[in-house]
């Protein structure tokens, strides 16, 4: 009978399990079933030191401190861990039990909350909590209060029992609640928490965290890593980049830099340790960009290769949107580069500079145009993306000029008169332009805006091998529009600034 008994409690709190989220089934048999054996345990612990009946008959203090006992957190030692549900929290003094565990004590109602968000992302287990008056008395009456032991709290989901019959189940037997649901029970039938008591192993290792010293950096420049964690005594860390493992290093240190040679998003984190406990943190991310030296000044239409269409302003909204060839001149643009490898993206007709309107780096955050305020908002970046380039914004390096047609960068979104906006980086068609019909050009080789003699030495090294042109300088070296610069351009120009 008493199986039967115990296969329909266990089949009540599955489907009481179920109803909560994120325990799995494995990890609530785990629990259950060492409430059971615990509880077994420590009734005969009790029945043989204390002449114990066949139960704990509601001395919950009693309970609790057997149920201790049992699971190794405290011996017959620790004597300040004992009393009726109203003193016992008191009597508790913070430190060490004689078995090597850590007492931590968190007082007032609130004091569960507290030990989760001592714990960001963690279970926690083996709890007491301190309740001010037993049940069916009052404040201003309390008796002896009442204690309640917990083996654990899974997302928020609570897994405890009571030395008492409850809820019309038997003393000892699992009980399973959301945290919520268990603070308005005992709220309701005990007062308010006076405190809780949590006990941990020496080795227990929590809220371990990460922060990378830069969200944007340029390719070869380095960025640092300070992380943390509560008792822990050495962390590893790890770095992924196209979701692979790239770099682990053990026995790291806070203030660790690296550099990468791939431009793109990264992601790390660290593990933290203790003997044998590791716990994860949480991953930090950051994105590295490889900026283009376009030259000094040039004047261009950008237009996304998959329509043909191009970015233009809306002179009656200053909004930016994507339009055909016939946008009234408004889709010029002149890009002025800064000391920082940026541009400054403005508009031929008005002059406003392209930017984010809302100051915003959130994906969907508005472009458009406005006069220069000199922020980052208004600073662009050029990358190459596929066979074309990406501009990114300077106020949020992982993030790229999109065509958000539909509120999206993704599927059907190319369209004449789609929204321009901001968006994390993910290499889409939507996010790639080339930099095409460029005008005030010819023959500037060096791109500073103006087409001289130095541009004629610049185009005579380049086809000496003796240096590089710049991808808007071969653009604009290319004098006879045969797609490669060559001595044939070189006369061009002489003849050009020559005057003839």
């Amino acid at each position: 009978m008493k199986k039967l008994l115990s296969i329909i409690i266990c089949f009540a709190i599955f489907m009481c399990i179920f109803s909560l989220k994120n325990v799995s089934a494995n990890e609530a048999d785990e629990i259950t079933s060492q409430i059971y054996s615990t509880y077994d345990s420590a009734l005969r612990l009790y029945q043989r030191e204390e002449d114990g009946g066949s139960s704990f008959d509601g001395y919950c203090g009693k309970y609790v401190r057997f149920q201790l006992r049992t699971l190794g957190l405290i011996s017959k030692l620790d004597t300040d861990v004992r009393g009726n549900g109203n003193t016992m929290y008191g009597n508790t003094k913070s430190g060490t039990t004689s078995t090597g565990y850590i007492k931590n004590k968190y007082g007032g109602n609130n004091c569960l909350y507290d030990i989760i968000n001592s714990y960001p992302g963690q279970s926690v287990y083996n709890i007491f909590v301190s309740w001010t008056y037993q049940y069916g008395a009052s404040a201003s009456n309390p008796g002896a209060g009442h204690v309640t032991f917990i083996h654990a709290i899974i997302n928020n989901v609570v897994y405890y029992s009571e030395g008492y019959a409850t809820s019309g189940v038997a003393e000892g037997t699992p009980l399973i609640s959301s945290l919520s649901s268990f603070y308005s029970k005992y709220n309701k039938s005990y007062g308010n928490a006076i405190g809780a008591v949590h006990f941990v192993s020496k080795t227990y290792v929590s809220n371990p965290w990460i922060k990378a010293s830069k969200s944007g950096l340029f390719l070869g420049e380095s960025v640092t890593f300070d992380f943390g964690a509560n008792n822990a005594t050495s962390y590893k860390i790890t770095i992924k980049h196209l979701d692979e493992i790239i770099k682990t290093e053990d026995d790291v240190k806070s203030g660790v830099s690296y550099t990468f040679e791939q431009e793109g998003t990264y992601y790390a984190y660290i593990t933290a340790k203790n003997g044998d406990t590791t716990v994860d943190s949480q991953m930090v991310s950051f994105y590295i960009v490889d900026a283009l030296d376009m030259g000094d000044y040039f004047i261009t239409k950008i237009r996304n290769p998959v329509s043909g269409y191009y970015v233009a302003l809306d002179t009656s909204t200053s909004n930016v949107y994507l339009a055909s060839e016939t946008a009234n001149g408004n889709n010029e643009w002149k890009f002025i580069k800064q000391e920082d490898l940026s541009y400054k993206i403005v508009n031929v007709k008005t002059g406003g500079c392209l930017g984010v309107t809302d100051l915003s780096v959130e994906n969907g955050a508005n472009i458009g145009c406005s006069p220069d305020d000199n922020t980052d908002f208004q600073r662009w970046y050029i990358r190459r993306n596929l066979s074309g380039y990406a501009l990114v914004s300077k106020a949020k390096l992982a993030s790229d000029l999109s065509i958000t047609g539909n509120g999206w960068i993704y599927g059907d979104c190319i369209f004449d008169g789609a929204n321009i906006s901001l968006y994390e980086n993910d290499s889409v068609q939507s996010q790639r332009f080339e930099l095409a019909e460029y005008r005030s050009l010819y023959g500037d080789a060096n791109g500073d805006g103006e087409v001289n003699t130095t541009d004629l030495a610049v185009m005579k090294l380049f086809l000496a091998g003796a240096s590089e042109l710049t991808d808007i300088g071969a653009l604009a070296g290319d004098l006879n529009g045969d797609g490669q610069v060559s001595t044939t351009d070189l006369a061009q120009l002489k003849l050009h600034l020559a005057g003839v």
